[in-house]
């Protein structure tokens, strides 16, 4: 997962949603794969560290991506808008 979120981030940089959509789709697979494994209460102290830090970084990619993501979010809002404006004055001249 860690190595799927920087692989979101890189292609978050470069603008490469389309890429980035398809990397999310995995992320999620793994992510409902995480959810059939049963948690184990044997990891060491160090292990145990190592897990939070990978989840630290996780979420701290995640943010950055939902960071990146906002521009092209309200890009996308206001073009729908817009494609939705015109719908309705097509609409209304009968095109």
């Amino acid at each position: 997962m860690l190595l799927l979120t920087a692989k979101m981030l890189a292609l978050a940089n470069a603008g490469e949603w389309d890429a980035m959509s398809s990397v999310e789709a995995e992320f999620r697979a793994c992510v409902e794969q995480l959810k059939t494994i049963v948690p184990s209460d044997n990891l060491s102290a160090e292990q145990l560290q190592y897990k939070k830090q990978m989840l630290q970084q996780i979420l701290a990619d995640d943010a950055q991506i939902r960071h990146l993501m906002m521009p092209e979010m309200t890009r996308l809002g206001d073009l729908l808008g817009y494609l939705r404006q015109r719908q309705n004055v097509n609409h209304a001249y009968g095109y």
